[in-house]
Formats: C-alpha cells, sequence, structure tokens
C-alpha cells in the first residue's frame, strides 16, 4: 500500500498511558514492518493519541468533535506531516529528550521527525537507504540505552543503524537472516540482557534468530520451521507461557496459529499448532494480557473480500489457547494495522485497528477487561 503522508489524532484527554509504558511509546506491541498505526503520546498531555497509517491530505473539520470526551474518544485535532511517499512508521525518544519522535519509510530513504512534545514535529530529515522493504522498526541493539534503527532488505538482510543520540543515525550495517524480504522484531531471547533479532521471511516458512553479543549480532542464524500451514503472514512475540521468555505466535493465511515456544537459549520447541478460525486471511496478529488474569493471550485480524473480524483466543495455561471468539470490523478485508493500548483511561486493553483500500480507516473496539 502506498501512502503520502502520515496522519496523527491528538486525544483531548479521554484516553491515558499505561503505566510503566517506555517513553513515546503507549502500551503498544512492537512494530513489525507492514503499514502499521501507533499509540503514542504526542503531545504529552498524558493521554493515548492515534498515528494510523496515513492520509494525502488534512481531513474536514470532525462532524462529532462537539460530542462529549467519552463518546468521541477525545481525538478531536489531525495535523499532517505530508510526504513523497510513505509506507511505514515507528515511533520513539531518539534524542533523550523525553519527547517521541517519528522515523517513516519512505521507499528509498528514512525520513526522521523529531517531536516538539506539544503533538508537532519538525519538518522531517531524508536518510538515504539502498535496497529497503516494508520492515522498520526500534530499538537498543547495542545496549547504551539509545533507540537505534532497523529495516529490511530486499533480499535476506536486515539493517541496523545506530543512534548517536541527537536525532541522527550511523551508517547502515546490515545482516544476513536467510529469509527472503524478512519482517522481523528485535527482543531479548535468551534472556543475557541483550537484544536480538528474530525474523520471518519469503513466504514465512521459516523463523530466523541472530543472537546479539557485545560485538554485535552473530553472522549466522539459527533457523525453526515457523508455519504447519505452510504460508505464513505475521508473527508477534509474547510470553505464552508464562516462564519470563518471549514465544513466537505465528498468524498462517489460512488463519490458524502456531506457538513456538522458546527454550530459553535462543531456540524455539516444535511448535503446536490451533485450527484456522475460518477460510479466510490471516492478517495482523497480537499478544497481550487482554482478560487481567495475568496470562498473555492471543488477538488477531481475519478477512476476506467478504467480512473482516478480530479473533481473540484467551490463554488458559499449559500452553494452550481458547477457542476463538469474534468481533465485527468494519472493513471486509482485516485489519492492516493492530495496536493495542488504553484509549479510553479505564485501564483495559483496548484494540486500535486500520484497514486499507476503498474501506480504509481506523476503528477502535472497547476491551471490558474480561
Amino acid at each position: 500500500m502506498r501512502i503520502a503522508g502520515l496522519l496523527l489524532l491528538i486525544s483531548a484527554g479521554c484516553g491515558k498511558p499505561h503505566s510503566g509504558g517506555d517513553a513515546g511509546l503507549i502500551d503498544s506491541p512492537p512494530s513489525d514492518g507492514d503499514p502499521d498505526g501507533t499509540l503514542l503520546d504526542g503531545n504529552a498531555d498524558g493521554s493515548v493519541d492515534s498515528m494510523p497509517p496515513g492520509t494525502l491530505t488534512p481531513e474536514p473539520a470532525d462532524p462529532v468533535a462537539s460530542l462529549p470526551c467519552a463518546t468521541r474518544l477525545g481525538f478531536p485535532g489531525r495535523p499532517v506531516i505530508t510526504l513523497a511517499d510513505a509506507l511505514n512508521s515507528a515511533v520513539g525518544d531518539f534524542t533523550g529528550d523525553g519527547k517521541p519522535d517519528l522515523v517513516i519509510n519512505a521507499y528509498a530513504t528514512i525520513q526522521v521527525a523529531i517531536g516538539m512534545g506539544d503533538g508537532t514535529y519538525s519538518p522531517p530529515t531524508a536518510v538515504v537507504v539502498p535496497n529497503m522493504n516494508t520492515a522498520l522498526t526500534l530499538g537498543d541493539v547495542n545496549g547504551d540505552a539509545k533507540l537505534d534503527l532497523l529495516f529490511g532488505g530486499t533480499a535476506q538482510s536486515v539493517s541496523v543503524m545506530l543512534n548517536n543520540g541527537s536525532g541522527g543515525f550511523s551508517a547502515a550495517q546490515s545482516y544476513n537472516v536467510m529469509v527472503p524480504s524478512p519482517q522481523f522484531e528485535v527482543v531479548d531471547v535468551n534472556g543475557d540482557g541483550r537484544k536480538d533479532l528474530v525474523s520471518l521471511g519469503g513466504q514465512g516458512l521459516t523463523l530466523s534468530v541472530l543472537l546479539n553479543s557485545a560485538s554485535g549480532f552473530t553472522t549466522t542464524p539459527a533457523l525453526f520451521a515457523a508455519s504447519s500451514y505452510g504460508s505464513a503472514r505475521y508473527f508477534a512475540l509474547g510470553d505464552v507461557s508464562g516462564d519470563g521468555r518471549p514465544d513466537v505466535v505465528v498468524h498462517n493465511q489460512d488463519s490458524s496459529i502456531d506457538l513456538l515456544l522458546n527454550d530459553g537459549s535462543g531456540g524455539f520447541l516444535v511448535r503446536t499448532t490451533f485450527a484456522a478460525v475460518s477460510a479466510m486471511y490471516g492478517e495482523r496478529i497480537a499478544v497481550r494480557d487482554l482478560n487481567s488474569d495475568g496470562r498473555q493471550d492471543v488477538i488477531a485480524a481475519i478477512g476476506s473480500n467478504l467480512s473482516g473480524f478480530m479473533s481473540v483466543r484467551l490463554n488458559q495455561g499449559n500452553n494452550m489457547l481458547s477457542s476463538p471468539v469474534s468481533y465485527g470490523t468494519g472493513s471486509p478485508w482485516g485489519a492492516r494495522a493492530l495496536d493495542l493500548g488504553d484509549v479510553n483511561g479505564d485501564g483495559h486493553v483496548d484494540v486500535v485497528a486500520g484497514s486499507q483500500g476503498e474501506y480504509s480507516d481506523v476503528e477502535i473496539l472497547l476491551g471490558t477487561g474480561s
């Protein structure tokens, strides 16, 4: 999907950030490289704002702006950052001033916009990068407490640009992950305190893990079978087993789910498969405690050309997930962007979903905590 701008919805105060969240990131899962909405406190007012996938021009005045905050969920403003092209974005404090900044995948360049702390951003500056695919994320890969920039290549590579602490990044260093056009996450897989690189590439058949060391990522990845169906769409990381280590949840094209448990040493055990919901496409997926029982549950977007919905599988313990419960969405294609956070400030996890094409919109599904 090609878009030409980024839209930031500023909350009027209905939402609040999740306690303990990283600076600029409001209780949101890691970015995994597809067109993605992001939850953040862009204007430092203590409320959750939303940055959906994008728009060309500022939208007209909000027709429900005069409604009470609880009704309109507090998103009256719509500042726009205009770019020639924009495909994906990530949010984090690059400069160390406590204000969320933006990085934007603009095809041949990465655009960096520094946050002013009031919901506005500096004009984007361009960083030219070669052979970039859609994947883009942030993480401290060298342990200096600064967010570094990672992006996927068109071949079997992921590149790292180290943060210089003032809003700039070093020249890119590439690593071969041995899976084509990867989507990826950075997370401490083996419990040594360093962020490792986990990638899913090609048709999603293979999961690649590059462990991090004091001298950087290893040069040869460990490879694991990822999809029981033969074609995976997306993946997410979360502690499903409750042992304190991140497990991998893979959403297959047929909407079945594979769970790969972390073995504690940088690898993943034989997968467990949970049956498909219906004959529809598996889209975005996330892991979070949705019912406040201390266990990490799974929520997945599912779509076809006829209908789209969210599927929730609650964690039953003993590495088992419940039968899915479905919640309808307005888009027949499901959600291509999925983020979680407390949008209305009631202490429960809510869902922010973005669709694409002629049904392009952003929907909010409010959580009940049960």
